[in-house]
């Protein structure tokens, strides 16, 4: 669960608000980061993400008023509100993420409780590691446990997924919300976005690690154009389903199809569907590399998705490209990406552990040079899925 200094401070800040912090329940739900499969999961595709140490906690129980009580420990900000008047909040968003699983909870026809709660997080928010994710999830599981019901873990990823969609109105695809809730500790998962199949994936082992950077840029997914890129998807299939026939995703079209009707697509759709082509290959592969133990393909695969993302896909900024070119210059790493759905965010580098200490010092020396701002390190094993205990 978590560390017992945030739950002092968590219990600390319920009793504040609401009275005695007895008969609690706590969930959480951890943050990701993705090694590769980037701007796949809304296509259809194929993704291989792993969950972090880092994660977001609902501490609360059912209170049985009119209203529900939300703090955030982080934000130091209240909210409370009728579960009949779920309006979208446009002054405060974190409160929008409860807001939209509680919903569609109820539309279930879930008899949810009223409740009592605060919030306290560690994903660095805005940082292309999915805080936003692992709240909805953690809110979900937390008023599961509330109501006394359970739900299949596709349907909690689904229902996670669709608050995001349809209520805070980013229109991200599964992954986020499905490694929140599968997750195995010291394993990637490998998750088929389309059929929502999924292994998990032992990692390389003591000898390496991923070291994910951030590069303090902070991204708002819903203010940047990610749904840009959707709609040349979106223009890209449907230009193939003229040609071709039906097609629900980009993932029914065999990648022979595609090259032999690519030369009717606007330039620039060509590239957006380039990048998802080639990285969903990329990414069955580096599952090989993986099984194999092979790290040096596995870094090889990294560096072609970040260029395919930074030429084709366009999604990537200065700040990240210098972050991996930096990366690349030191020996004892093997391949460094942008991680995350971009225009700020992190990057993920594969690493020999022995060589992880010079390659802090160097990345964050010549990134502080050229950017003029200061990079946040985050070494992190692979963490388990969403948990939910009774205090």
């Amino acid at each position: 669960m978590i560390d017992e200094q945030r739950l002092n401070r968590m219990r600390s800040a319920f009793e504040e608000r609401f009275g005695p912090a007895d008969a609690l329940a706590l969930s959480r739900a951890p943050g990701r980061v993705n090694l590769i499969g980037e701007h796949t999961d809304y296509n259809g595709g194929y993704v291989l993400p792993m969950a972090i140490a880092f994660d977001i906690a609902v501490l609360g129980r059912a209170s049985g008023g009119d209203r529900v009580r939300l703090h955030s420990v982080d934000f130091g900000e209240s909210a409370s509100f009728s579960p009949d008047e779920l309006e979208f909040d446009r002054e405060r968003q974190w409160v929008n993420y409860p807001k939209g699983v509680m919903k569609l909870l109820r539309e279930t026809g879930m008899d949810v409780p009223t409740f009592d709660a605060v919030v306290a997080g560690t994903v660095p928010i805005g940082g292309g590691l999915s805080s936003s994710a692992a709240f909805e999830v953690a809110v979900a599981k937390f008023l599961l446990e509330l109501s006394g019901k359970t739900l299949d873990g596709v349907d909690l990823a689904r229902l996670a997924r669709r608050a995001e969609n349809e209520f805070v109105g980013v229109q991200c695809g599964i992954m986020d919300q499905f490694v929140s809730v599968f997750a195995e500790k010291g394993k990637a998962l490998f998750i088929d976005c389309k059929t929502l199949e999924h292994r998990a994936i032992p990692l390389f082992g003591n000898d390496y690690e991923f070291v994910i950077t951030n590069s303090m840029v902070r991204h708002s997914l819903g203010e940047t154009a990610y749904h840009t890129r959707q709609a040349e998807c979106r223009e890209g299939l449907s230009t193939l389903t003229t040609v071709l026939g039906g097609r629900e995703t980009l993932r029914d079209v065999a990648e022979r199809d595609y090259r032999g009707t690519r030369h009717v697509m606007r330039p620039v759709v060509r590239k957006r569907l380039d990048h998802v082509f080639s990285e969903n290959r990329r990414v069955l592969e580096a599952v090989e590399a993986m099984k194999a133990h092979d790290a040096a393909a596995f870094g090889e695969l990294m560096d072609a998705s970040h260029d395919s993302l930074r030429d084709d896909y366009e999604v990537s900024c200065r700040e990240l490209d210098v972050l991996v070119d930096a990366a690349r210059e030191i020996d004892g790493v093997l391949g460094s990406r942008m991680t995350g759905g971009g225009f700020g965010g992190c990057t993920v580098s594969l690493v020999e552990k022995q060589a992880a200490g010079t390659f802090i010092r160097t990345v964050s020396s010549k990134y502080g040079k050229e950017t003029g701002l200061e990079a946040e390190f985050i070494r992190t094993d692979a963490a388990q899925g969403a948990t939910t205990v009774r205090l």
